[in-house]
């Protein structure tokens, strides 16, 4: 039998499959709340919600800078559908300076493909492969596998691909055609693209390459494989109800596992769990007001690991304060309620994300 939490529902009303993480799982989030706390119903709606954070938020770039990646993993291999994006080579007077890629742990990933630029002034065609050696394949490997895949790519008049947003300016000309993990994404500067237009012209060549490669003979050197320094320009999202929905729910989430559903179902809640549901007028459960951290709080987090996510809830003269922060950052200082007439307590959960570890306040 389940009771959410959220939407002080029960059976058969909503469905409780699934299990609640306490911190968010991408974020290395590992304490779940017990199975039936939290609805499906309600899980799948936060899911989306908190994407747009994982994201596009100012945790993003912890996120992308720091870790984890894909459900809290620091396994490159692991990252199924990363945040695609036309990253920027740090020496600009290098033959290619954008390229397809994605940022994991604070390191730029090149994704395996074709580059190809054009110079309409003699009306040459300029193309490299290019990947970076995170998997460390072999050259050889690399053309027959990438080639094979390409001629089919644009074989297909029904290809399924994503463009990626250009966020950088150059004078260039390009189609990038990159592959990874079973998805096909692209990145131009001509718009529209008209990939036809520019599958007439590379299938010829790519046939031709193809030739080469089975024979062996004379292959050409189009591999370009390194770890190389990129950057990149990251667009956020300034809609702070989603940025601070994630405190919110954290918070939320760490109440009900120190102290359980009945107690977090109490009418004292019901704003504050009305803003989370419907994402909305979140800003006004934070204190912005530095000076009110308790200097016992401050003890407590010196202690803490490095870039630790930390949430710690205080209860003393009928204020409920939930004190979050993700990567170690300045703790948000969130008003759960100012009704509570309860014993005064302390409590907290330290996620360790970089050790997979997470553990409770020790008072």
């Amino acid at each position: 039998m389940g009771f959410c939490i959220y939407h002080k529902k029960a059976n058969p009303d909503l469905r409780f499959d699934k299990e609640e993480h306490v911190i968010p799982a991408g974020l290395g989030g590992i304490k779940k709340l017990e199975k039936g706390t939290v609805s499906d119903e309600a899980n799948e709606q936060f899911s989306k919600v908190e994407a747009v954070g994982l994201r596009n938020s100012i945790i993003a770039l912890n996120r992308m800078n720091n870790g984890p990646g894909k459900r809290g993993s620091l396994n490159i291999k692991k990252v199924k559908n990363p945040i695609m994006r036309v990253i920027e080579h740090e020496n600009k007077l290098s033959t290619i300076d954008l390229v397809l890629g994605f940022i994991f742990a604070g390191e730029s990933v090149v994704i395996s493909q074709l580059t190809t630029y054009f110079d309409f002034t003699d009306n040459s065609i300029f193309y490299q492969y290019l990947a970076s050696n995170f998997n460390n394949p072999s050259v050889e490997h690399l053309q027959i596998e990438l080639n094979e895949k390409l001629i089919k790519f644009l074989e297909n008049k029904k290809r399924k691909y994503k463009l990626v947003h250009m966020s950088h300016k150059t004078d260039k000309d390009f189609v990038h055609i990159g592959f990874y993990e079973g998805k096909w994404y692209v990145a131009t500067t001509f718009k529209p693209l008209i990939l036809n237009a520019y599958a007439h012209d590379m299938l010829p060549i790519l046939y031709k390459l193809r030739e080469k490669l089975n024979c062996k003979e004379n292959l050409p050197n189009h591999i370009f494989i390194e770890k190389p320094v990129f950057r990149f320009k990251e667009e956020l999202d300034t809609d702070f109800e989603k940025f601070y929905f994630m405190y919110l729910k954290t918070a939320f989430n760490a109440l009900a596992l120190f102290k359980g559903t009945e107690f977090v179902c109490n009418k004292i809640f019901d704003e504050i769990r009305e803003s989370i549901i419907n994402v909305s007028g979140t800003d006004k459960f934070i204190n912005s007001n530095k000076n009110h951290f308790d200097s016992k709080i401050k003890t407590y987090i010196k202690k803490f690991p490095r870039r630790a996510h930390y949430i710690i809830i205080c209860a003393q003269n009928n204020q409920l304060n939930a004190y979050v922060s993700f990567y170690g950052e300045i703790p948000v200082m969130i008003e759960l309620t100012d009704k509570y007439y309860g014993e005064n307590f302390t409590d907290g959960l330290i996620c360790d994300w970089q050790h997979r570890r997470e553990f409770r306040l020790d008072i």
